[in-house]
């Protein structure tokens, strides 16, 4: 049976956490729920300000580039290359709507050369979806303390794999670096693609860290 996304996990009533009748909320109290804005924190004024400033622009009210804004796939092509030593450019880039989107378009590629995949188990339900409804077989892979379970990788058939290695999802695991190349050797031995969710990466308590 498919485990359910965590947002349908809990009873109704449930996802949202309310103190007592006549109990304040603690004031340090912290809200991890998927998909949650921390409203005390969001810069809304500023937020507000650039959107009046943009809706002002006439390009806005047509269609754009299909890839995405290329001012914006320039200015990721140069954060990549920052942050992580990645050199790419412009042409190089997609930007999407949502991980859906864009694994829904990696998929539908994909799918010429491959009609099977491998998961993380448990692992992202949402991109599991999209995969199945591109008529892809799932390959679950069991998960250890490291992430992904290297050994069950001989088990597959599927020469297509879907990981989140710097944060495991849902449970949270870093894969080790060793780890890492050695899904990277084994990519290389089979002739096949891993697809990397690096869902988190941008999420930076460092702020000051050069963003886009």
């Amino acid at each position: 049976m498919e485990p359910l996304p965590l947002c349908q996990a809990l009873p109704i009533g449930l996802h949202e956490v309310h103190p007592q009748a006549g109990e304040k909320a603690p004031a340090d109290i912290i809200d991890f729920r998927l998909g949650a804005v921390d409203k005390g924190h969001f810069p809304i004024d500023r937020w507000r300000l650039l959107s009046n400033r943009v809706l002002k622009d006439s390009s806005i009210y047509t269609y754009g580039d299909h890839q995405g804004d290329y001012l914006l796939r320039e200015s990721i092509a140069k954060y990549l290359f920052r942050s992580r030593g990645v050199k790419t450019t412009a042409e190089q880039i997609i930007v999407g709507s949502s991980t859906q989107q864009l694994m829904y378009l990696l998929g539908s590629i994909l799918g010429h050369s491959f009609n099977s995949i491998g998961f993380e188990e448990p692992g992202y339900a949402g991109a599991k979806v999209v995969f199945r409804a591109l008529s892809y077989t799932i390959e679950p892979i069991p998960v250890d303390h490291n992430g992904l379970h290297l050994p069950s990788l001989g088990q597959i058939k599927s020469k297509l794999l879907y990981v989140t290695p710097s944060h495991q999802f849902p449970l949270g695991m870093i894969m080790p670096v060793h780890h890492r190349l050695a899904l990277l050797n084994w990519a290389e031995e089979i002739d096949g693609y891993i697809i990397e969710d690096d869902y988190e990466a941008s999420d930076l308590f460092d702020f000051s860290f050069e963003k886009i």
